[in-house]
Formats: C-alpha cells, structure tokens, sequence
C-alpha cells in the first residue's frame, strides 16, 4: 500500500470527494480508503489516477487475472480437492504407516485446506458475472478472517515440505540413526506441532482487521466494509514488521532454503550410495533399492516442485519490499496484478498435483488405489494383487533404512 498525496474518488457514481494524505487498498473493483489525514471513508468506491501504465498495460493485467480468477482456479479447484481427498483415503487405508504415509497425510489435509479456502477467496470473480455488488460485498468479507485462515494453510503446507525433505535427507545421509530418531509416532508429533504452532504464530494477523455490514447513509443502502481493529492501530509499527517481516522470514523464505539444501543433500547421497549399490546382485536386494530409488524420486519430485512454484511468489514478494511503485497503486500496479494472479496460480499448482506424483512414482499408493476403486483387474495385469499390496504395505522405513545401511 501506498500514500498518495491526492485522490479523487468518485462515490456510488454521485459524489466526489479529495482526500489527502490517505493510506488505501483495493480488492478487485472494491476500493477502500483505511486512514486519512482528513476524514475516514468506508464506500464503493472508482479511483481515478495519473499514473503511467508501467511495463504492462491494464487490459493485459486484467485479462490474465480474470483467466487465473474466474477459468483457471475453478478448474483446477476441482482437480486438487479430488486429488488430495482420494490420497487422504488412500494413505489412510493402507494398513502398515510409516514415516512416509504420515508425512503425506499431513501435507494433503494442508493442500486442500488451502485449495478450498483460496477458491472461496476469489469466487467473486464468477459471482461478479451476474451480480456485481453481491461479488464486492463477497469479497470485502472474504478479505478480512478468511485470508488469515487460507495463508495458514499455505504456510503449513510450505513447513510440512520442509519438514518432509529434511526427513529424506536424513533417511538418505545417516539411515541407521534416523530409524531410531524420526520414529513414526515422532513424526506425528511434529506435524500436529507445525499445525498448532502456525496457527498460534499467524493468530495476530487475524485481529489486526475485521470486516463487518455498515450502511451508506446517502443511498440507504447496506454494504460491506473492511477496517483495521483498534488493536493495530495502536501497535501498528510492531504488527507491519511482524506480519511483513518475521511471518516471511519464518514461513516463506527459510522453509524454501531448507527444501532447497536438502534437495541438494539427497541428490548428493543418492549418488554417493551407487557406487556401493553396483556390486548388489540378488533379486531380493534389486527389488529393495527399486522401491527405495522410486522414493528418493517422488519426493524429491515433491520438493521440486514446491521449489518451482514458491520461488515466482518469493520474487513477487521481495519486488514488494524494493519499492512502493510494486503495489497496488504504484506505477507497476498492472505488473503487480498480473504477478500476483501468476504467484497464486504457482501455489495453487504445488497444492493440487501431488497425486499426480504418487500415481506416477509411489508403487504402494498406485496399488491400493487401483484395488480400493474397483481397478483390480488392472492391478491383476500388472501383476499385481491384494496379497502383494499387503505384502508391501508391510514395508516400513525401518527396513529401508536397513537395507540402505547394508548397502
């Protein structure tokens, strides 16, 4: 958010009023003035300014938010919910839990808490099709307590990550020690920690505004409005540099450097053990450091791409803090909008397509996903059965890391 020294703002269409000196922000179409030197003005509101276009024009920035808003997101909204609910049943029915299975439970819950609480964000770009004041009123009360509650998801989501690649790195470094230090039921302490623990840690953001019904006194017409709480106002330096800076630091920025340096831990260990692996000639061992090498790839296919999509929304992020013209009403506010909608759909990506990963690199989950919904057939050609998936299902990390010890 910027100040400007001077804004017209036209009201409902009728009246217009300068202001000077006010602090602002905009959701879609919604323009709501938070602080001024002069008066306080809670309305619907069309913003007037003099600003050149920047490096993108406003019809290019608009089209691409509304492909992302109103197209993409419901779309892909449907995909990831599907995806991680049939994983949820999946792990939680596979009868042997390991570290793994835990791990991946937890990440699902976070995913689709974060998928459906972003949709509910944005559906008033569908709603504002058909009714443009309801979609406003939407969105201003979707600003206030449900965004809190939809970058909790997404930090624990990011924490969750960091927590599983460390895992990884671990299993992959010092396998005889981490059975013993990252038993399962430890693991599941640690997520039921990083869930708690975000929540109390992002708690404050949740006071420091509320949205609430008010009526415009001019038309007699109720609406809604977003303001800061008393509790900011007076803390308001200390809650800027908590919500800006500590929150990122901790849930943004060092989850993302520790997926990156165990990403880079697990590739060096993976290779470092194939020299010992090539002198293994027994089928049974062939088949341990099959199931294990598919592992080490699907979640270092997880971190990957939680590393491909995170880091568009850490630029946009740091361009924010480089200058004030990268914001909403800045010289680069187009540059900013079309950031923002791509920055979402990264994050939106990361949470919907981990099913895809397991199907693809998880031998376990692919089997008792076929057998679960009716696909044995499949399963039977593939030489699979309901005797080999229980088999399997038996496979802990413990006999993992033992045999990669033997190695």
């Amino acid at each position: 958010m910027t100040k400007a020294e001077s804004l017209m703002v036209i009201t409902n269409g009728q009246d217009l009023i300068r202001t000077t000196g006010c602090k602002i922000q905009t959701m879609s179409n919604l323009t709501i003035i938070m602080e001024s030197n002069r008066t306080q003005v809670h309305t619907d509101v069309i913003a007037m300014f003099v600003f050149s276009p920047g490096i993108v024009d406003a019809d290019t920035a608009n089209d691409v938010a509304e492909a992302v808003y109103c197209y993409l997101l419901p779309v892909m909204v449907i995909l990831g919910t599907t995806g991680n609910v049939l994983s949820l049943i999946v792990l939680c029915v596979q009868k042997k839990k390991d570290t793994i299975t835990t791990s991946l439970t937890a990440l699902a819950i976070a995913d689709t808490g974060y998928i459906v609480t972003t949709f509910i964000r944005h559906t008033s770009c569908i709603m504002g099709k058909y009714d443009a004041i309801f979609a406003r009123n939407f969105t201003t009360l979707m600003y206030g307590q449900m965004v809190v509650v939809n970058i909790v998801f997404a930090r624990i989501s990011g924490v969750i990550t960091a927590v599983i690649s460390t895992e990884r790195s671990m299993a992959v470094l010092i396998p005889l020690k981490v059975r013993n230090i990252l038993t399962n039921q430890r693991m599941a302490i640690i997520y039921v920690i990083v869930y708690i623990g975000s929540i109390v840690l992002i708690g404050p953001v949740f006071f420091m505004g509320e949205s609430y019904w008010t009526t415009n006194p001019r038309t007699n017409t109720s609406y809604v409005t977003y303001a800061y709480t008393t509790w900011y106002k007076n803390n308001k330096e200390f809650a800027d540099n908590y919500r800006d800076i500590f929150l990122n630091i901790v849930f943004r920025f060092f989850p993302t450097v520790v997926v990156c340096v165990n990403t880079g831990l697990i590739i060096y260990g993976v290779r470092k053990s194939r020299q010992w692996r090539k002198e293994k000639t027994s089928t049974e061992d062939d088949a341990k450091r099959n199931r294990e090498r598919k592992m080490n790839i699907m979640l270092l296919a997880i971190c990957g791409i939680f590393l491909i999509c995170t880091i568009p929304g850490l630029i946009f992020q740091s361009f924010t803090y480089a200058t004030d013209e990268f914001s909403v009403f800045g010289r680069y506010r187009n540059m900013y909008r079309l950031s923002s909608a791509v920055s979402l759909l990264c994050q939106f990506l990361n949470s919907s397509v981990n099913f895809v990963v397991y199907i693809l690199l998880n031998d376990r989950f692919l089997r008792t996903f076929l057998t679960l919904f009716g696909c044995a057939r499949l399963a039977t050609q593939s030489g699979v059965t309901a005797t080999s998936i229980t088999k399997d299902s038996s496979l802990s990390q413990h006999d993992t890391a033992k045999q990669t010890t033997k190695d």
